[in-house]
């Protein structure tokens, strides 16, 4: 019985960890709202208190802390906190928060240089329109 507390308490650990390593502030309320325990199930009501400040923040959601709010589905949720989730995340999409704060203007040629080199000829001159519209046709 020791172990499986160790081997549970270890888990929280590492979860709690990887967590605040996306998002400090989700990983705090995540922790307030579980006692820091992957075995607590999350209700409805619970989950949009741990989401809420993170998807609803105008200025979008960063890479981090996406990989945070998709970590959430690790934990224990009640069905509706589930459908919940999926739904937050549904949201934040169609309101651009993903992109929003990754989003900034390629203005210099150093910018575009990567961007450049994959449409570039080496890469573009491999696609062959004419052998699909025949085998289609």
């Amino acid at each position: 019985m020791g172990d499986k507390r160790d081997k549970d308490a270890e888990a929280d650990a590492n979860f709690l960890k990887e967590l605040t390593s996306n998002d400090e502030a989700l990983a705090k309320r995540w922790e307030k709202a579980t006692g820091g325990k992957l075995s607590k199930i999350i209700t409805a009501k619970t989950l949009d208190d741990i989401v809420f400040p993170t998807v609803s923040a105008e200025e979008g959601i960063t890479g981090k802390q996406g990989k945070a709010l998709a970590m959430l589905f690790r934990a224990k949720l009640s069905e509706q906190a589930n459908a919940d989730l999926q739904a937050w995340a549904r949201i934040a999409y169609k309101r651009d928060l993903f992109f929003k704060s990754s989003a900034r203007a390629l203005v210099k040629a150093e910018d575009l240089k990567l961007f450049n080199a994959a449409l570039g000829m080496g890469n573009v001159g491999k696609i062959n329109f004419t052998r699909a519209m025949a085998e289609s046709g």
